[in-house]
């Protein structure tokens, strides 16, 4: 379309001067295309940064105002406090993050901000470390709360489960007797601590099952254009997982030497590594990791450099 003509928007007044509306609100036109469109993406994206500035002003007028004043006031403005609050989450989260985390999601769409602000931090800094946020194939709106209410499921899930486990031993401890002596307060609490961890184990453990049957479950995987890449990804799964494994079998291995039959039942884990194997997994499991440490770092310097070259022409 010739620089000048009418740029017709449903249901607005069409836009007759391009150029002068451009010297207006200070937007450079004399660039290329991609330019241009990374400039349009980058000024469309910032209204999270916005938001969450706007959600820092909301929360000092907050605390400044009376009981209802702060509402009050929203309201003569045209502002509903259920937006204000949205806002004020946005900043929250930002403040809690890293700076360079922070500068991630001040590039998204306020809808994810918003979306980000009511789950669970450990939840956002999975999707940021994966690039589900900001990669090459960013999540939709839509996508990524089914994603934060499927996270958010599972969590709950885990609780009640711990709840039953605590609830079992509790029971457990019934039947031994009223005569026994209760256990130590501080034993106790150690028990829980490993209940709860096993019991995040065993979701972690869920969560990477399903990373598997996702993108990595394909058995003709040697015909895809990106074979060497789902090897690697699935060498890590292997070496981090089998180093793991290999620890927490010398764990039970341990327990059994110290506690014997009073504790195993004379059952034994099926796995058993000599010490000399439980060390190459590990030496392995740590290549794994350092590797992975390496791409998500070289990503993330890619990251800086796409966001330093849009800010060059905002």
């Amino acid at each position: 379309m010739p620089k000048g003509d009418a740029t017709e928007i449903a249901g607005r007044p069409a836009i007759s001067n391009l150029e002068r509306v451009g010297d207006l609100l200070a937007v450079d036109l004399d660039v290329d295309d991609a330019a241009l469109l990374d400039y349009a993406v980058h000024e469309f994206n910032r209204a999270a940064w916005t938001l969450a500035r706007a959600g820092v002003a909301f929360a000092a007028l907050r605390e400044r105002s009376g009981h209802g004043q702060f509402e009050d006031a929203l309201e003569k403005r045209g502002i509903s406090p259920q937006r204000a609050r949205e806002a004020m989450r946005v900043a929250m989260m930002v403040a809690s993050m890293p700076d360079d985390q922070a500068r991630r999601i001040a590039q998204l769409p306020p809808s994810k901000a918003i979306e980000l602000a009511k789950a669970d931090p450990e939840v956002v800094e999975q999707l940021l470390a994966e690039g589900s946020l900001d990669g090459n194939a960013p999540l939709s709106v839509r996508e990524l709360r089914l994603r934060l209410r499927k996270a958010e499921q599972r969590e709950i899930d885990a609780s009640v489960q711990l709840e039953a486990e605590q609830e079992k031993t509790k029971r457990l401890e019934q039947q031994l007797g009223a005569s026994s002596p209760s256990i130590d307060k501080e034993l106790a609490a150690q028990r829980d601590r490993i209940v709860y961890l096993v019991e995040c184990i065993a979701h972690h453990t869920t969560l990477l099952g399903e990373i598997f049957e996702q993108k990595l479950s394909e058995k003709d995987w040697l015909k895809k254009k990106d074979s060497r890449d789902r090897q690697a990804v699935a060498a890590t799964m292997y070496h981090t997982i089998n180093g793991n494994v290999a620890n927490q079998v010398q764990l039970l291995d341990q327990i059994s030497r110290i506690y014997g039959i009073h504790v195993t039942g004379g059952l034994r884990p099926d796995l058993q590594y000599s010490p000399a194997e439980a060390e190459q997994l590990q030496t392995l499991r740590e290549a794994a990791l350092t590797a992975s440490e390496k791409d998500f770092r070289a990503a993330e310097v890619e990251t800086r450099k796409k966001h330093k070259t849009r800010g060059r022409h905002s």
